[in-house]
């Protein structure tokens, strides 16, 4: 008796239609919607952005010879101001992009928490990872991405350094990798890796002169794979 052989399609920007192979009624879809970018200060330290919903391995109906719309979710932009992540949809399955941080208001030492991860795909993930808390006073090293905050996580962005101002917090992991580096040193935070599919941007650190710049949320990502 004769084997499929399995077939895959993946996506990382963009939106267009997946075009369904003849005879081919099922597949399995991956999803994640895009990463947050943190916030830029000019004072306090920034917490690290979250990481966007995600789905593995989600089973989805299909037509054969049908087309399925499908959409990747930008990572949300670096600038002065937070960013949320944009929704990644596949036919009827939607995987929101991580909620922006919340834009921080305070002196030059302060510290803000890292933004929220978003949830997931009923039964078939974990839920989105949060970025880091950002560092206090005299120069704190902000914290790793890890769901809740503040520890050093599995696959989080690098904690900003201890210096002479408070370093931001790392930005929350995705499946794919980690988040963008918290700043240390008067730094603007770091991008999360175009790689790290739908994770965090890195909260800038602490500065009194000009204003930083918070990292951007990497894009969102597709993958389909099926048997033909």
């Amino acid at each position: 008796m004769a084997t499929g052989v399995l077939q895959c399609q993946t996506y990382t920007s963009g939106s267009g239609n997946w075009s369904v192979p003849a005879g081919v009624s099922s597949a399995w879809v991956t999803l994640i919607g895009g990463g947050a970018s943190a916030s830029g200060t000019l004072g306090g330290a920034a917490g690290g952005a979250g990481s966007g919903e995600y789905g593995l391995n989600v089973p989805y109906k299909v037509t054969p010879s049908g087309t399925v719309a499908y959409s990747v979710g930008a990572g949300g932009a670096s600038g002065n101001n937070p960013n949320a992540g944009g929704n990644t949809t596949f036919g009827s399955l939607t995987a929101q992009g991580a909620p922006a941080p919340v834009a921080p208001s305070l002196g030059p030492g302060g510290g803000i928490s890292g933004g929220t991860g978003s949830g997931g795909i009923g039964g078939y993930e974990l839920g989105g990872f949060s970025g880091g808390s950002a560092g206090g006073n005299h120069g704190s090293a902000g914290g790793a991405g890890l769901i809740g905050g503040s520890a050093a996580g599995q696959n989080g962005g690098a904690a900003g350094g201890s210096g002479g101002v408070s370093g931001g917090g790392g930005g929350g992991a995705s499946p794919w990798g980690p988040g963008g580096a918290g700043g240390t040193n008067s730094a603007s935070g770091g991008a999360a890796p175009s790689t790290s599919y739908g994770a965090g941007g890195g909260g800038c650190s602490g500065s009194s002169g000009p204003q930083l710049t918070g990292g951007a949320g990497a894009n969102g990502f597709i993958q389909i794979t099926w048997i033909a």
